[in-house]
């Protein structure tokens, strides 16, 4: 059974929402159940790619 991933386009993006997010005051659980993502997807997601950058 093949999983479900996302292009690193996406994921890079995601990281950027989820750090505009928590800097906008919201919580960290609000984010990831807007994003739709976990807690560990994204700790994975900051390992894989060099955490978060905002440009």
């Amino acid at each position: 059974m093949d999983r479900k991933g996302q292009a690193p386009e996406q994921i890079i993006a995601k990281l950027h929402e989820t750090e505009v997010s928590l800097a906008t005051s919201k919580t960290v659980a609000e984010t990831f159940r807007v994003l739709g993502i976990c807690k560990q997807t994204l700790y994975h997601w900051c390992n894989e790619y060099g955490g978060f950058k905002v440009d």
